[in-house]
């Protein structure tokens, strides 16, 4: 980040770095520095700056005590409150930030706050402005004058924890925009297995869990996709997602791979086109690991290949380019449907219009060797990573 820079997104990213200081520092200046924060990253449409600072589209869950959202403390009748935010040992949830936001944390006169009404509270109070507005003034002038002016320290304890929240989370896509490319797995519900009951596993074993990779934009490049995959040999009659890429504001271009009973079904999206392929999953597969890939070159080529052989073919018919978005593996963009499979190895690769392959993100259980490859979209015979 520039030294007094003016840009827009260094401006932004201030924000979160003046917030973390006043943590860290000054914590009664929080009063001012999370409001504001709060405001600009999730509340001035249509254009929040979270989408920016969260440019990989990341699912970034809030951990709490598991008794978060009850008002566990009263200071006097008709006025309670809760005091258990942060995630304390093995016993914790896991919420998105919507949810976090709209959670009730404060009742006064049986006048009800959610944790973002609570931070408005502050902030039309001296935070960001004097005094509420009219039509605010009643909600918020009740919060000032039994809570925020007679019990600072409760106030400022509160505001402690929505921040210590608030700052593990944004550390993470912080880390991102500055360069970070490893795969991550922070929600701590929805973390593959590497070991179970005391033994380490043969690959990494993914039920209901995930692990999410940045994936930076490169313009005119196409993207390559390599797996050690292996199957469980059971039924399955819903989608078995194995990996999405793309971004769930952006569909000019999406890759699926996912699983319905006996086929691997390869669905990639580009913006005028969209390409299903499927191919049967053999017996052998169940029982060992086989090695996947999946090509699309910057003209729209398409090849699915197994175990080094070319499976099938196609064309999108137009020329495609890397997006901003992230590759998650285990799930489908929205954390929402799953798939149980297990991996040793999976890469990701740009493709330049010479059939130069480079590599942009690696995860492995065992030691790579990674080099540039250059793998022409005819070749039938096909090198993996």
């Amino acid at each position: 980040m520039k030294k007094n820079s003016l840009s827009r997104n260094d401006r932004g990213v201030k924000h979160f770095l003046y917030l973390k200081k006043d943590f860290e520092n000054d914590v009664e200046r929080l009063s001012i520095s999370l409001p504001l924060f709060v405001r600009i990253m999730f509340l001035d449409e249509p254009n929040t700056w979270v989408k920016e600072i969260n440019r990989f589209d990341f699912i970034r869950l809030a951990a709490l005590d598991h008794e978060f959202g009850n008002l566990d403390k009263e200071i006097r009748n008709n006025f309670k409150y809760c005091s258990k935010f942060d995630k304390s040992g093995k016993q914790f949830k896991e919420i998105d930030l919507d949810s976090f936001f709209r959670t009730i944390i404060a009742e006064i006169d049986n006048h009800t706050y959610n944790v973002q009404e609570f931070i408005l509270g502050v902030a039309y109070n001296g935070g960001l402005h004097m005094l509420p507005e009219k039509h605010k003034k009643e909600k918020y002038g009740l919060l000032y004058n039994s809570l925020l002016e007679p019990y600072p320290e409760s106030v400022i304890e509160i505001i402690i924890q929505i921040t210590k929240i608030l700052i593990e989370i944004f550390d993470e896509f912080y880390s991102l925009l500055v360069g970070n490319n490893d795969g991550h797995s922070s929600n701590q519900n929805f973390k593959p297995l590497i070991a179970k009951d005391g033994k380490i596993l043969e690959g990494i074993y993914f039920s209901k869990s995930y692990i999410q990779f940045p994936i930076r934009a490169k313009k005119n490049m196409g993207i390559r996709f390599c797996l050690e995959l292996k199957f469980l040999q059971i039924s399955i009659n819903e989608n078995n997602v194995i990996f999405e890429y793309g971004h769930q504001d952006n569909k000019k271009f999406r890759v699926q791979l996912f699983q319905v009973n006996t086929f691997l079904i390869l669905k990639i999206i580009s913006p005028n086109n969209s390409k299903t392929i499927k191919t049967i999953i053999d017996d052998q597969h169940h029982d060992k690991f086989a090695e996947i890939e999946i090509s699309i070159y910057p003209s729209g080529k398409i090849v699915f290949a197994i175990n080094g052989l070319t499976k099938h073919t196609d064309d999108l018919e137009e020329n495609v380019e890397i997006i901003d978005g992230k590759l998650i593996l285990g799930s489908n963009l929205t954390g929402t449907s799953f798939g149980e499979f297990y991996v040793k190895t999976i890469t990701v690769q740009s493709i330049d219009r010479v059939n130069e392959m480079r590599v942009l993100n690696a995860y492995s259980l065992r030691l790579l060797k990674l080099k540039p490859q250059n793998i022409d979209y005819r070749l039938i015979k096909r090198e993996f990573i």
